[in-house]
C-alpha cells in the first residue's frame, strides 16, 4: 500500500502545503520526521508531517 505524505508549514497569509507519496509507510515516516528538522516552508520551519494511507487519502 503506498503513502501520501502531507507536509503543512506557516506562510505569511495562510498555511502551506506539500504533499508526496511513498511505497510503505516507513519510509513515509523516515521522509516526514527529516523534513520537519531540515525544510523551511516559505521561510518558517514546517509545523508537521503526516502520513495517510494513499486510499484513504484519495477517499
Amino acid at each position: 500500500m503506498d503513502w501520501v505524505l502531507v507536509l503543512i508549514g506557516a506562510a505569511d497569509q495562510g498555511v502551506s502545503l506539500a504533499t508526496a507519496q511513498f511505497e510503505t509507510k516507513e519510509l513515509c515516516e523516515a521522509a516526514a520526521a527529516w523534513l520537519r528538522g531540515n525544510v523551511d516552508v516559505n521561510g518558517s520551519p514546517a509545523i508537521a508531517g503526516i502520513c495517510f494511507p494513499a486510499t484513504a487519502a484519495a477517499e
